[in-house]
């Protein structure tokens, strides 16, 4: 399956720890918008402003 080649889900199988932040509702926008893209061909820190 491909999310099994996800650089996150191979780093999950080797460390066996996930970090699970819940962010504050000032900030949800931004979290959503980041969540849409894949930050590969995108800047989200600068385009979110976060």
């Amino acid at each position: 399956m491909q999310w099994q080649k996800h650089p996150i889900a191979e780093s999950v199988r080797e460390t066996k720890e996930v970090v699970l932040t819940i962010p504050g509702s000032d900030i949800s926008e931004a979290v959503m918008k980041c969540g849409m893209s894949t930050g590969r061909d995108t800047d989200k820190i600068a385009e979110t402003g976060i």
